[in-house]
Order: structure tokens, then C-alpha cells, then sequence
């Protein structure tokens, strides 16, 4: 008899793993006669040997398929500035853009310029009033009841929900600095926060963030969170014989380079690599205040400045980070991205994000 080839041998062991007792024998022998369709499938007897091997070979091609599936991940999406736009309104459920106020005064849907009708809610909820109309009347009150009311209804209307799994941020000081802000001194730490990307290692996030806090604070302050560019406010410049320290090890690090510059530097002993940093008159808020981190600090706040440029690129021609830990990543389907351009009724550039959702929210 013919002995089975590797293939047989496989297509032998994928019909003991469906339970069966026996396999097409002309798959398994090819030498031996045909068998009609009625009896397609034979009952043979299995010696223990066979059995073990068999039920091996199988058990090793499911783990190795288990791995392979687990192993994969797949890469970040990157979208056109007209993908992006169109994504955004497919997960809003908007079809069509609501067209901006006309500049025309004229025009049925000009621009409004009555402060009357600016404010469709003249009326703001009681901030210690429950929902249910009745007064706080203790702390325990505030804080189990009417405080998460109101960041329930940031969350609905204002902010958006947080999602369910957020992973998980490990925040380190990068530098500190002792620093002057309108008169008060202040510690100024750069701090950089790694996002946990064990669920998706192809993104990688690393989040800027300025922390600057009152030196003269003997307990914890308030801290307002800004969104800006993450960096010191006032860094803290070195002194006149500190400079000239500076100055003069670069200059001897550029001769020890290029030795003709010695006689350059000659032809010029004023020059200085590094100049004091000129003196600026604060920029002054249009109502005329002082600044506003001036302001905070002297109120003996803190204040934060976290980088959104960090996290993700304001831009609509831009990879897609996503979520790590959604279904999906985050991530849009390849298959959902569409090349085609953008009905002209939806290329109204002017509407943000932030409108669009809140428009959905008021329908």
C-alpha cells in the first residue's frame, strides 16, 4: 500500500478532530479504488499510537492559529483632512451641515448682533439646588449628590462622557525651575506622562504638561488646567558670570573644532554666543489687567498648561492614534475610509467638531 502523503497525513487529522471515524480514502490512499458518493465516509479502527499523533498534530495547529491571531495587530489608520471631516460626521450621524449666518444684514439668516437673543439660557441652574428642586443643606449632600449632578450634566452637554476603559498614564518630572511670575515666586515642573499602550503598541503617546505652583503654599491650591503649548513661563536665566562661563566654553569648544576661528573671535572680542535675555514689559489683558497666570498666582492658585498637540495633531491630514483599549483601538476600519471627496453641502470649514456635537445633542 501507498504510504500517505504529508497532506494526507493532514487532511487525516483535521477529520479526527471532527470527530469523525474515518476520512475520504481517496484523499488518504490514492492507489486504492474509488468509493461512491454513498459511501463517501468509512468507519476505520484507530490503534492508540495513531490517536496520540493524530490528536497532537491537531492540538499544535490550533495553538500555532491562537498565537498568530493574538500576534497581530494591526496598524494605525491615516486619514486625508477629507476622510478625517467625513469620519467625524459618519460617528456623529450628521448627513448634512447646518450653512453659518450670513454677513448680509439683509439676508433671512444674517448674523445676529441683538445680545437679547445670544442667550438661549438666561437662566442657570441653581448650583445648590438638586435636581429635584429641593436646597443642599449639608456637605455630605454636596459631594454625594449635587456635585456629581453637575458633572453629570458636563459630561451630557458640555465635555462628553469619559469612556469606560482609559488607560492608564505614568507621569514623571522631567525638569523643575524656580521662577519669577508678576513678582511671586513660583516652581515651575515639566512633566511628561506615558500613555499605557500594552493593548496597542503600534500607537505610542507621550503627553506634555507644565505644572507651576506658588513657592510660598503650605497646603494643597487649586489648579486651573489650561490647554497651550506646554513649557516654562519664566525660565530662570543665569547670571552675568554664569553667561560668561557659557560663552567661553563655547567659544573654546568652536576653536577646538575649527582652529581659524580663533582669529575670527580676535577680529571680534565683543561677540558673544549667547546673549542676556532682553527685558519685555508684560502683555497686559485687554481690560487692562495683568495676566491671567500673574492673576492666578497672586491669588495663591497653581495653574497647568497640558500640550493637546501631544496627544493627538490638530489636523485632519494626521495618523489616527485612537484609544488603545477600545474595540478596535480606536482605530476607524480600513474598509470604511471612502477616497471620495466630500459632497460641496458638507464643506463648510468653518464648523468645528465641538459645534457639530452640539448640534446633534440640541436635536
Amino acid at each position: 500500500m501507498q504510504r500517505p502523503s504529508t497532506h494526507a497525513r493532514q487532511a487525516y487529522a483535521d477529520c479526527v478532530s471532527k470527530q469523525y471515524y474515518g476520512c475520504r480514502t481517496k484523499a488518504l490512499y490514492p492507489s486504492e479504488p474509488q468509493i461512491s458518493s454513498s459511501e463517501s465516509f468509512v468507519r476505520r479502527p484507530f490503534s492508540l499510537p495513531t490517536l496520540v499523533f493524530t490528536f497532537a498534530l491537531a492540538g499544535c495547529a490550533c495553538v500555532s492559529h491562537a498565537q498568530a491571531n493574538s500576534a497581530y495587530t494591526p496598524p494605525p489608520v491615516t486619514f486625508t483632512a477629507a476622510q478625517d471631516h467625513q469620519n467625524m460626521m459618519d460617528q456623529l450621524g450628521i448627513k448634512r451641515l447646518r450653512p453659518g449666518p450670513s454677513g448680509n444684514e439683509k439676508a433671512p439668516d444674517h448674523a445676529n448682533y441683538d445680545e437679547s437673543k445670544a442667550n438661549p439660557y438666561p437662566q442657570l441652574p441653581d448650583a445648590l439646588r438638586l435636581n429635584n428642586g429641593q436646597l443642599v443643606t449639608s456637605a455630605k449632600e454636596w459631594w454625594d449628590i449635587r456635585r456629581p449632578q453637575i458633572v453629570a450634566a458636563f459630561e451630557e452637554n458640555v465635555y462628553g462622557k469619559i469612556p469606560t476603559k482609559v488607560p492608564n498614564v505614568h507621569w514623571s518630572v522631567a525638569a523643575i525651575d524656580k521662577e519669577i511670575i508678576g513678582g511671586h515666586p513660583v516652581i515651575a515642573k515639566e512633566l511628561v506622562g506615558q500613555v499605557d499602550n500594552s493593548a496597542y503598541p503600534a500607537i505610542s503617546v507621550i503627553i506634555h504638561m507644565t505644572l507651576v505652583l506658588p513657592v510660598n503654599a503650605t497646603s494643597p491650591v487649586p489648579v486651573l488646567m489650561m490647554f497651550g503649548r506646554a513649557g516654562f513661563p519664566a525660565p530662570n536665566q543665569p547670571s552675568t558670570d554664569d553667561l560668561a562661563r557659557i560663552n567661553a566654553a563655547e567659544k573654546a569648544l568652536l576653536v577646538q573644532q575649527d582652529p581659524s576661528l580663533k582669529q575670527l573671535f580676535a577680529q571680534y572680542p565683543a561677540w558673544e554666543p549667547n546673549l542676556p535675555a532682553p527685558f519685555e514689559f508684560p502683555q497686559f489683558n485687554a481690560d487692562g489687567d495683568p495676566p491671567n497666570n500673574w492673576e492666578l498666582i497672586a491669588a495663591g492658585w497653581g495653574f497647568a498648561t497640558i500640550d493637546p498637540q501631544s496627544i493627538q495633531a490638530d489636523n485632519g491630514a494626521r495618523p489616527i492614534n485612537g484609544d488603545p483599549c477600545a474595540p478596535g483601538h480606536g482605530a476607524p476600519d480600513a474598509a470604511s475610509i471612502t477616497s471620495q471627496p466630500i459632497p460641496p453641502s458638507t464643506q463648510n470649514t468653518s464648523a468645528s467638531k465641538e459645534s457639530r456635537a452640539t448640534e446633534r445633542l440640541r436635536s
